[in-house]
């Protein structure tokens, strides 16, 4: 959800005030978007980026429930997506049930020493079921 967010331009929100933004001054009564896709490649928020490492979330404290502006893949604050709690419930469940349906192999052995693909060459086997 980092790099391939459901929304990259999050909905429109409008100043209700004359703001300073980032070095830009924002009249009231502007539209603004969050690029939400940018914020996930941008190298001065996240180390290595565009790299494939689910393990930075579990050293850095990152909310994905719209309270970390480095994530914001559900909105954030008063806007933030109602469905959020079901999409990440959604998630795990589909996990879970690839993770139990199927036995996973890799074709090689030992650690990969390059970043993931976008496109990764895996085999899944049907198990029975009980």
């Amino acid at each position: 959800l980092r790099l391939h967010p459901p929304t990259p331009l999050m909905l429109p929100h409008r100043a209700n005030a004359d703001v300073k933004l980032a070095g830009y001054d924002v009249p009231k009564g502007s539209n603004v978007r969050v690029n939400v896709w940018a914020i996930a490649r941008n190298p001065a928020v996240w180390k290595d980026p565009l790299e494939f490492r689910p393990e930075r979330f579990a050293d850095e404290d990152v909310d994905m429930k719209g309270h970390d502006f480095r994530l914001l893949s559900f909105g954030a604050g008063r806007w933030v997506c109602p469905g959020a709690q079901l999409g990440i419930n959604m998630v795990q469940s589909m996990l879970g049930h690839l993770l139990h349906q199927f036995q996973w192999e890799r074709r090689s052995r030992g650690l990969l020493d390059a970043p993931v693909p976008e496109e990764v060459n895996r085999r899944a086997v049907g198990r029975e079921r009980l």
